[in-house]
Parts: C-alpha cells; sequence; structure tokens
C-alpha cells in the first residue's frame, strides 16, 4: 500500500523535508554552469545544505598554471525576477503562460517553463558583471561566462567614443593646476565640474553611472579552490597528461529564513588564470607625470576627470588597441585594483586581452581562444555531484510504505 503523503503537522509545526539533488555536467571554461534548482515557499527555512562533488578536466595545455573552481548556492525570490509581473499573473491564475523552447544547458524541454534561465539572468547581472557590463551579453554556447578571475588597471578600459562628449586630453591638461591657483586665491569657489562647465568644457560621464538599487539575489554560500594540474592518465588515448581535479565536500548549516516563494540555485564555474597579452607594459611604468602622480592621491578626489589617460590607437601605447581606436584607462585602478607581470615572450595561458576592436578586457567568451587552454580534442570539464538540502517547513515529506 502507498501512502502519498504523511499527517499534516500539527498546527504551528512543521516538518523537516530533505530534498536531494544530484548533477551531472560538462561544461567549458568560464561558463556558469546550473547545477541545481530547488523551489521552496514562502515560511521555508532552510536549515542545512551539504553538497560534494568531483571536477576533472581534460587534459590543458600548460602543465604550470593554476584553475579556479567554484561552487556557488543562491537564494532567488520570485520578485527578484525580470518577468515579476509575468510570474505574479501565473500564480494568480490567470490565463497567462511562461513557457518557452528547449535548452540542453538548463535541462529544460520546449513547452515547459525554464525558470534556471530566469534566475540566472538576474544572478549574473547582479554578481558577475560590473556596472558597466550589465547591459552587455557574454556568453559561450548560451550559457553566461564569468569573468576572468583577479582585478587589474586594464578592467577600467573604454572605448573614447563611450563617454559622453568624447573628451580628449587637451581638455583637460593644465586647467586643474589652473583652478587649483584660482582657488588658493580665492578668485572662485566652485567645484572643479563648475569651472570646467564655465570654461565651455562638457563634463563626461568618468565613472560609471551606478544601477538602481534594487533587490538582488542572496549569495547563500560559495567554494572557491585553486589547483594546479597534476601529472594524470588521458582516458581517451590512456598516456600521461596534465590534468586538474577538484574533490569537494562542504555545508551550509546557517538558516536562511525564506520571505518569498523562490529558488535555491545552484552554479558551477571553473577558470583558468589568464594572463592579458594585450598590455604592453607594467602600470607603474605609465605614471610619466606630475599628472598622474597626482591621480594616485586623494587631492584629486573632486576632480575624477583628471585620472583618465588617453591611449592612442598606435604601436607604442601601453596597451593594444584596434585600428583607429582610442581608450580611455583609470590610472587611479593602478593602485586600487593591481597589474600583472612576467619576463617571457608568451606567458602560459595567455589571451589576447582587451580585444583589439572592442576594448573589452575582461570577459573571455571566444570558444576558439578557451579551447586553447586544451592539449586534446576534448576541451571539457566534467562535474559529478550531489546536494541535499534540509527545509523546516509546512510541506510534508511523500512517503512509500
Amino acid at each position: 500500500m502507498s501512502q502519498l503523503v504523511k499527517s499534516l503537522p500539527r498546527a504551528g509545526r512543521r516538518a523537516i523535508r530533505r530534498p536531494r539533488h544530484s548533477f551531472y555536467l560538462e561544461q567549458r571554461p568560464f561558463q556558469l554552469q546550473p547545477a541545481l534548482i530547488a523551489p521552496v515557499v514562502a515560511g521555508d527555512s532552510i536549515r542545512k545544505i551539504a553538497f560534494e562533488f568531483r571536477a576533472l578536466t581534460d587534459p590543458v595545455v600548460s602543465p604550470h598554471v593554476g584553475w579556479l573552481g567554484e561552487f556557488y548556492i543562491f537564494y532567488v525570490r520570485m520578485s527578484d525576477l525580470d518577468e515579476f509581473s509575468e510570474v505574479k499573473k501565473l500564480l494568480a491564475g490567470q490565463s497567462f503562460s511562461l513557457d518557452t523552447a528547449a535548452s540542453v544547458k538548463f535541462f529544460n524541454a520546449a513547452g515547459y517553463v525554464n525558470w534556471l534561465r530566469m534566475a540566472e539572468r538576474v544572478i549574473v547581472r547582479e554578481w558577475f558583471r560590473n556596472e558597466y557590463d550589465v547591459d552587455e551579453t557574454y556568453e559561450l554556447d548560451g550559457v553566461p561566462v564569468a569573468g576572468i578571475w583577479g582585478t587589474s588597471w586594464i578592467d577600467t578600459v573604454q572605448e573614447v567614443d563611450e563617454l559622453a562628449g568624447s573628451p580628449n586630453t587637451d581638455t583637460y591638461e593644465g586647467r586643474w593646476a589652473a583652478y587649483q591657483e584660482m582657488r588658493q586665491r580665492g578668485l572662485v569657489t566652485m567645484s572643479y565640474e563648475e569651472y570646467l562647465e564655465q570654461q565651455g568644457v562638457e563634463v563626461p560621464r568618468q565613472l560609471p553611472e551606478t544601477v538602481q538599487q534594487r533587490k538582488r539575489p542572496e549569495l547563500i554560500r560559495f567554494v572557491r579552490e585553486f589547483v594546479y594540474p597534476t601529472l594524470a592518465t588521458d582516458w581517451t588515448t590512456g598516456l600521461p597528461a596534465a590534468m586538474c581535479q577538484w574533490l569537494v565536500k562542504d555545508t551550509m548549516d546557517k538558516a536562511r529564513f525564506c520571505d518569498e516563494p523562490g529558488f535555491v540555485i545552484g552554479l558551477t564555474c571553473f577558470r583558468p588564470k589568464v594572463y592579458r597579452t594585450g598590455q604592453r607594459t607594467t602600470g607603474a611604468s605609465v605614471l610619466r607625470s606630475d599628472r598622474l602622480w597626482s591621480a594616485l592621491s586623494g587631492s584629486l578626489a573632486d576632480a575624477p576627470q583628471e585620472r583618465l589617460l588617453r591611449v592612442p590607437a598606435n604601436s607604442t601605447a601601453p596597451i593594444v588597441t584596434g585600428p583607429g581606436i582610442d581608450l580611455w584607462v583609470d590610472v587611479g585602478a593602478i593602485a586600487t585594483s593591481g597589474d600583472q607581470f612576467w619576463n617571457v615572450a608568451t606567458p602560459g595561458n595567455a589571451a589576447a586581452l582587451p580585444v583589439a576592436n572592442t576594448g573589452e578586457g575582461r570577459y573571455l567568451a571566444d570558444g576558439t581562444v578557451i579551447d586553447g587552454f586544451f592539449s586534446g580534442s576534448n576541451k571539457r570539464i566534467i562535474v559529478d555531484g550531489v546536494a541535499q538540502l534540509s527545509v523546516s517547513s509546512n510541506i510534508v515529506e511523500a512517503v512509500t510504505d
């Protein structure tokens, strides 16, 4: 005899349900690959999430450069979704459909709701994109990619025509010194931006505009492990090869109360350490004038324009640019974001970033370049894992006698 549900718990008391989610994935570097989706309702308390997985790369080309393996768990509320207005209609019983096309990467069949795609879209925007990249699409095989690991002053690169007013170096050269001298003499009391506008200079947007504050998915657990390739056996050839392996076992045991219906979402990501060959010299070597050194100090806090360095499209520029494409870079980031260094012609796991024709320096979504990180015919990371949740809920478990 089958008993579909247990007796409901007494009023005011909840039962523990323990959904178990297993996952098997084949993914490429930098992909933010979904691994699990578990629905929760308002009033649930996520007491614990225990998870473990094994990940193994195919043979990699550089045995000396390490890889980063990551596993993220998010709580995504219905109201976080871009489609929330449509979701409300669906939950209210109105005649409305969220059914979509089939998607192998999101394990969704045609004619069903791809909740994972909707949830990951807002996760990526809020957690894996810089403020000025939220409207850009960086995907590989239809799956969003994370930025390369680590920060650099190269991250601030933008094309000249992306800044309002298309400023040039002559616009500001010497004006800051003149403004400071006039202010010390008491001849001006206005701000530097107001002073420039009085001189007929259009003050451009130098710092990224802050995205509109909104509710965002909650990161409730993540694990990050950095490993170096080790000598192993290539399963396809039986020959020795350099491969990366992760054996991860972890537990989230800090309770999270669910104030809205939504989902627990798991994502995996594997990122090789990448060296950006679009940079031709150290950031420190760019500091060639008193103005640029002043950009590192607090004296220009009210004049962010003075922190800009124009990178011309020529062979002597410190950053590779496309034909006729000048770039702006924030010199202050040399002190705040870090740099990279090598003393060989080409380092391991090299990538031509920033991309010459766009100036994009952080997101690597070129499948040909990514395939170059592998040495064999197969160019994947294979993941097998499981996650078990313990949730206090009024939803009771189905059992079989």
